[in-house]
């Protein structure tokens, strides 16, 4: 049973046949209710009807035995005296006792529904009551009234009524089954797209019903995170290549300087040089691994803890720790706010210094403003420039222009982490020409206005 009811088709067929069945039991319920008294009722008002004018003929000397009863079949009457002997009764029940024993007061009236009476084979009737105040005393008239026909209405009504609610439970529950099965047969198709999916098909995507509702939304969103896993994947299989391509250069280089020095071991100065040039080597390599390590970590989203910080303290840090680099520094008189991880900051603007000492003819300058809800920072030099074509490029990982691939000039990676890190922060940066004729690499980042204002983007 469990099994059966293991899908939404199912569980939603037994919850709409269940919910319409209950509507259905109520609603049937209080039908037969109403409909059981208005019949009763109709029945009660006719047999009201003729005793009291039984009565009538009572109190004007004219009542006849036997009485007279339209559709004797029906029904029947009896007048019946104070000590319980009948007077007059209608030819039905012609020498049978008293039908009831009510003594309502003179002129009211009560009654009772009752069964197994002298006619009717077992059928119920409901009797009226009613007194009658005469000279020979407190008279009593019974009218009875057949139920056959309201009972029989109201079992066929019945009959009629669980008939009906079968087939209809039946059948929601067989056009829920299929208007779900129609609607989940996209959702089918996409789990069954996904799992044929393996991390060498991230080309493929989900069908899309383009029907505009929760499932086409649902199919959209998968095939966007299908196309951020591709891209994820496409960068680290990238990443991974160019990786191995970076390190074997040192490696090869400090294991070639290592072999000449074996090999000329009678030689100290000779192999000093060598231990020298293996020593250069490894900086490239421990340079280039940490560089690794900080791409690696800022994959991480939970890897960039921010606090409220003042960028002025962050550009002072970095200058004070580089006072080789003869800067130009100019920051406003009032603290610039914003959220973000002084470390992880420090260490852009410190790529972005070091990019720039190394394409400067002769100057660096550094400036702090704020623009609407945004910080920006920007680092210009007078070196050669990057021309327009190459500005996007530089940002990505081990890419170097052409007159900068030497070993002096790092690890390829300075930019792309500052990109990284300028992204984790919900800022932009781009390079564009300095007023004095280099580069000028401008950083935006949302201040703490602007995030507790809710405009930074998630």
């Amino acid at each position: 049973m469990t099994s059966r009811l293991a899908t939404v088709r199912a569980r939603t067929t037994l919850v709409a046949a269940s919910v319409v069945g209950v509507a259905l039991t109520v609603g049937a319920i209080t039908l037969l209710v109403l409909l059981r008294g208005r019949l009763i009722d109709a029945e009660r008002s006719a047999a009201s009807l003729r005793s009291r004018d039984i009565a009538a003929l009572i109190e004007s000397g004219r009542v006849a035995d036997p009485l007279s009863y339209p559709g004797e079949e029906s029904g029947f009457s009896q007048v019946v005296d104070a000590n319980g002997k009948v007077l007059a009764a209608t030819r039905n029940v012609s020498g049978e006792p008293a039908i009831s024993t009510l003594r309502p007061p003179a002129g009211s009236n009560v009654d009772e529904i009752r069964s197994g009476l002298p006619i009717g084979d077992g059928q119920r009737f409901v009797i009226s009551a009613r007194s009658v105040d005469t000279p020979q005393g407190l008279i009593a008239v019974y009218t009875a009234a057949s139920l056959d026909t309201a009972d029989d209405t109201w079992r066929t009504v019945l009959t009629f009524l669980l008939i009906g609610s079968s087939l209809l439970v039946g059948l929601v529950a067989l056009v829920t089954r299929n208007v779900v099965s129609r609607s989940l047969a996209p959702v089918e198709a996409i789990r069954s797209e996904v799992t044929a999916i393996s991390e060498h098909d991230l080309h493929k995507r989900v069908p899309q019903p383009r029907t505009g509702d929760e499932i086409d939304r649902l199919a959209a969103s998968m095939n966007e995170m299908l196309d951020r896993l591709e891209r994820s994947s496409v960068r680290q299989r990238g990443f991974v290549a160019d990786a191995s391509h970076e390190l074997r250069s040192p490696l090869a280089s400090a294991r070639a300087t290592l072999e000449v020095a074996a090999a000329h071991s009678d030689n100290l100065e000779d192999a000093r040089r060598s231990i020298g040039d293996a020593l250069v080597d490894h900086d490239r390599l421990e340079a280039l691994v940490d560089d690794l390590l900080t791409l690696a970590r800022l994959d991480d989203p939970g890897a960039t803890p921010q606090k409220n910080i003042d960028l002025r303290d962050v550009l002072n840090d970095v200058v004070a720790s580089r006072p080789e680099l003869l800067l130009g520094l100019a920051l406003p008189a009032t603290p610039v706010t914003a959220r973000g991880n002084p470390a992880q900051l420090s260490r852009a603007v410190t790529n972005i210094l070091d990019n720039a000492l190394r394409h400067r003819a002769a100057r660096t300058d550094v400036s702090l403003d704020v623009v609407g809800d945004h910080a920006v920072l920007r680092v210009d030099d007078d070196g050669p420039g990057i021309p327009p074509a190459h500005r996007m490029r530089v940002f990505e990982r081990f890419v170097r222009l052409d007159d900068a691939r030497t070993a002096e000039r790092g690890t390829g990676l300075g930019l792309a982490i500052v990109k990284d890190i300028v992204a984790a922060h919900a800022g932009t940066v781009r390079i564009d020409t300095s007023p004095s004729g280099g580069a000028r690499v401008e950083i935006r980042l949302p201040t703490s206005r602007a995030h507790d204002r809710g405009l930074t983007p998630h």
